[in-house]
């Protein structure tokens, strides 16, 4: 928990289709960007779980199958948008 002066909301979608859709729709609707993403086991299902927060800051997410592809991406939002990678986490 920290002080501050601007809101946020916590969500847990059942797979990660759902998830981006979610994202999408409080960035849309709200104008919450994602601050944190975490996925868990239930039984054998994963859910993703995802806080976003308000604010005029530029961030953005992606998924890509393989580290070629996901180094290929984040160099171009580099190159392009002047974006640099603050968190990855690899899914098993």
């Amino acid at each position: 928990m920290r002080s501050g002066n601007w809101a946020n909301r916590w969500w847990i979608s059942p797979d990660a289709g759902h998830f981006r859709i979610k994202s999408q729709q409080l960035f849309d609707d709200e104008g919450r960007r994602l601050v944190h993403i975490t996925r868990y086991l239930e039984g054998n299902q994963r859910r993703w779980v995802g806080i976003s927060r308000s604010g005029t800051w530029a961030n953005r997410w992606f998924f890509r199958s393989d580290l070629d592809s996901f180094g290929l991406e984040a160099q171009r939002l580099f190159d392009d948008e002047q974006l640099r990678l603050v968190q990855v986490e690899m899914l098993e």
